[in-house]
């Protein structure tokens, strides 16, 4: 299956008003005992066509992480590497999939049908 991912205005939009949600200190998402996945609180989630993003500013309680999920709904598939890169700079990420795959910042999920990335963020 080919898959098309368009962004436009209003995609650049939603993806501003997530990040901006995102980075507000009493919306980071903090890693505890009773923390909910980030993907079940639709703040968090925006879809590109296809593509479902989860975004959040996670505090790990020593730093804060830039973190990024993005899922195809097919089994067994990922998301084209060159779109992900894409998706990933919408977010605010720096490099390019190289250089995150070279520092150990992404991984391939293929049981979630997602790659995600992460990167350290200061505010």
């Amino acid at each position: 299956m080919l898959r098309v991912l368009v962004i436009g205005d209003a995609e650049r939009e939603a993806v501003n008003r997530l990040v901006a949600w995102a980075m507000e200190p009493a919306n980071y998402y903090r890693i505890g005992p009773d923390a909910k996945i980030p993907g079940t609180n639709p703040k968090y989630v925006i879809r590109l066509n296809d593509f479902r993003c989860v975004f959040t500013i996670t505090d790990n309680g020593e730093m804060l992480w830039r973190h990024l999920s993005v899922s195809v709904p097919a089994p067994n598939k990922i998301p084209n590497p060159i779109m992900f890169e894409e998706i990933a700079k919408l977010f605010g990420f720096k490099g390019d999939v190289e250089d995150w795959a070279r520092e150990g910042h992404v991984d391939v999920n293929r049981r979630d049908n997602c790659v995600v990335l992460v990167q350290e963020f200061k505010p």
